[in-house]
């Protein structure tokens, strides 16, 4: 953008310098109007030409600026909503983790009590199997037979 300010201001000084009247030999003849017409036409064709030139590069590069800011702003908004979504992933995953631990101790909890339970059972009926046995077996040494 500068270079091409720059080109346009150097090309002005050009025109500028080729415009200027030449001194006259003769200071009471004026120099003709169709001459200086000619320049001045030329001078004003090549700024206007060169500043639409600029307006247009300025147009582009405003066109260019609005594209990239609104693409900016789309991969913003989908980041942020695949961000939303994968917290509330997050979320459902540490849920059912939770329930999933949650489940995992309460069968852990059933399990001992169960093992518990089979043991006290295996415990009295090994106790109660003893003293069947004790009774039929007596320690005078006589049994009854039958």
């Amino acid at each position: 953008m500068n270079v091409l300010q720059q080109a346009i201001d150097m090309i002005q000084r050009q025109l500028d310098f080729q415009a200027e009247p030449l001194p006259s030999i003769d200071r009471r003849t004026h120099p003709s109007i169709d001459s200086d017409y000619t320049r001045l036409r030329s001078k004003l064709v090549a700024e206007k030409d060169l500043q639409d030139k600029l307006d247009e590069i300025t147009f582009s590069q405003d066109l260019l600026k609005g594209d990239v800011y609104q693409e900016l702003k789309d991969i913003s908004e989908s980041t942020h909503a695949i961000i939303g979504l994968q917290q509330r992933n997050i979320g459902n995953l540490q849920h059912r983790m939770n329930a999933s631990e949650v489940a995992r101790e309460r069968l852990k909890n059933q399990w001992t009590r169960g093992d518990e339970a089979i043991k006290s059972f295996i415990g009295t009926w090994f106790q109660i199997s003893k003293d069947e046995v004790d009774t039929c077996i007596q320690p005078s040494g006589h049994f009854d037979y039958y």
